[in-house]
């Protein structure tokens, strides 16, 4: 599966629902995305230049719009 994860850890301790892409999940979908792309850059981590996860990063930052 090429579609992002995103779990709420409060409503699903357990991992087993990926609300990405659910109604409503846009606006936490595009903050953790850009959260997470300016950490990797302040951090030098060349893991999110991975194709696969720059494409899903890229992927979340333009949820919703």
């Amino acid at each position: 599966n090429d579609r992002p994860w995103l779990f709420d850890s409060q409503q699903d301790p357990d991992e087993l629902h990926n609300f990405f892409g659910r109604p409503g999940s846009e606006e936490v979908t595009r903050a953790l995305a850009k959260a997470l792309k300016s950490y990797s850059i302040e951090s030098s981590d060349a893991f999110a230049e991975q194709p696969t996860i720059a494409k899903s990063l890229n992927l979340c930052l333009q949820v919703g719009l």
